[in-house]
């Protein structure tokens, strides 16, 4: 799997199991007199991203979170349409660390971190 998000405010997380991109549009819409939907404007284009982490001890999770603590991250990751990279600010939605009973020198490792980001 090609590796979407690059980097977290310079910072390169470990390759995660899953990185599902999303592209949320808004628009300006209204019906016309038969019913059919008619988009007039498209307000915002943003991307949010669900990623999760198998495996990874307890500080790396708690570095990640300290990346997006201000809410306020900046995120490197491949355009979805052009390919290349592009840039933007994130915050952190929904995050929910599964701990495990296995343990890496003496930390131990969280069995899944799921987490969510959206661009603001």
């Amino acid at each position: 799997m090609e590796i979407l998000l690059k980097s977290i405010n310079g910072w390169v997380p470990p390759s995660p199991i899953k990185c599902t991109p999303t592209r949320i549009q808004q628009v300006q819409s209204e019906k016309d007199s038969v019913g059919n939907l008619k988009i007039k404007k498209l307000l915002t284009a943003k991307m949010k991203f669900e990623i999760e982490w198998q495996f990874i001890t307890v500080s790396i999770a708690q570095r990640i979170m300290k990346e997006f603590a201000d809410f306020n991250a900046l995120v490197v990751y491949k355009d979805l349409i052009t390919g290349k990279e592009k840039t933007g600010y994130f915050y952190p939605g929904d995050y929910q660390p599964v701990p495990s009973t296995v343990y890496q020198n003496r930390e131990m490792l969280y069995k899944s971190f799921p987490l969510n980001i959206i661009e603001k």
